[in-house]
């Protein structure tokens, strides 16, 4: 039933290209033996395809496609890299900002000694807020780049 599935996706993508489809589309029952055909005659073409295709110009689309994916994975590489970094710096930052919740969570925090201490850790803990903030925005727009 996987080529059913596809055949809706495939009348669904329709209707979201053309509106004046998506009544059809959206209400649209499956015939198993069209999409069986569809099916076949999609194999079928695509044999024939492949088939007339010379050995030499085989390797150079394999060659062109390993070159693709190549590029693709060089623009990638310095993507990954940046988001691995920013996955640590968030984890640091992380632990940091739990230690001040757990100070300021104690009865030690508001004691008339930690006046000043506290003062300095509500300020700091404000700052990896914000760090934290702004790392986790670059790291969604990283994840964008990479979709």
């Amino acid at each position: 039933m996987r080529s059913g599935v596809v055949l809706y996706a495939v009348l669904m993508l329709a209707a979201a290209a053309d509106p004046a489809v998506a009544p059809s589309a959206a209400s649209a029952t499956v015939n198993p033996r069209a999409v069986e055909l569809f099916d076949r005659d999609w194999v079928l073409n695509q044999r024939r395809r492949e088939r007339d295709i010379t050995p030499d110009e085989r390797k150079a689309r394999k060659r062109e496609e390993a070159q693709a994916r190549q590029r693709l994975s060089e623009t990638r590489k310095p993507l990954l890299a940046r988001q691995a970094s920013i996955e640590r710096e968030m984890a640091t930052l992380t632990q940091e900002k739990d230690a001040l919740d757990a100070w300021l969570a104690s009865e030690a925090a508001y004691t008339e000694d930690a006046r000043d201490t506290l003062k300095d850790r509500i300020a700091r803990q404000g700052e990896i807020t914000w760090q934290l903030a702004r790392l986790e925005t670059e790291w969604l727009e990283i994840a964008e780049k990479l979709e």
